[in-house]
Parts: structure tokens; C-alpha cells; sequence
């Protein structure tokens, strides 16, 4: 089963994946600037392994793939959205975009058939 955590910065979405086997980081392609670590991540959803994809980014890498793709590209997402730590300007900021794009993809991915968990694991 493919697996989707993602989810504005502070949010346990690192702590939350220990629940979980094969577990892809998008924290570890952080040397990709933000363009290539989406293209490279998106990928990941064409394959035939099961796995879980863990990180902010891969809010990116959803809406990358699926408008290059018809289907399904996970089962599962889970969307965190409350932030257990005060966060920087720089956080602040990406909580915005990384919501933002989940709002606009989340009417697909339950029309295409894709579980979602909003809030909690």
C-alpha cells in the first residue's frame, strides 16, 4: 500500500511515519531545490512498491504527478495540520503553500478514490 503523510512544518508527520515500514523521507532530497525534489518524489508514485512518503514536500509531488497521470497514485493520506512547535517566519510561510495545495488537491484525490485522514494518526 502506498502512503501519503504530509502536512504543515512541526506537525509529527516524521514522528507519526515510525508507525509505519518503508518509509521514504522528503526531508533526505532536501540538497534538490524545490522543483527537482518534487519532480524526483512524484515518481515514486508510478512504481509498483508499497511504501510511505513522509515530508512537506510531498504535497508537491501529488500535484505533480496527478497532473501528469490519471488514477490513483496512493490509498492513503494523512494531512497534519496542527503545529506542536512554534514555527519561523520561513515555516509560517511554507504552512501557507503546503495548505494551500492541499486544499486545491484534495477534491481529486477523493475523486480518484484516495483515502483521507485529516489530523491525526
Amino acid at each position: 500500500m502506498k502512503t501519503v503523510i504530509m502536512g504543515i512544518p512541526k506537525s509529527g508527520k516524521t514522528d507519526a511515519s515510525g508507525n509505519f515500514e518503508n518509509v521514504i523521507h522528503t526531508d533526505n532530497f532536501m540538497f534538490l531545490n524545490w522543483t527537482e525534489q518534487s519532480e524526483f518524489l512524484q515518481n515514486l508514485f508510478s512504481l509498483e512498491s508499497d511504501f510511505t512518503l513522509e515530508g512537506v514536500a510531498a504535497v508537491r509531488a501529488l500535484r505533480k504527478w496527478m497532473s501528469r497521470n490519471k488514477g490513483k497514485p496512493c490509498e492513503q493520506v494523512y494531512w497534519l495540520d496542527y503545529s506542536f512547535e512554534e514555527l519561523s517566519k520561513g515555516q509560517e510561510t511554507m504552512a501557507k503553500a503546503v495548505t494551500t495545495i492541499f486544499n486545491e488537491i484534495e477534491p481529486e484525490l477523493k475523486r480518484r478514490g484516495v483515502a483521507i485522514d485529516k489530523g491525526g494518526l
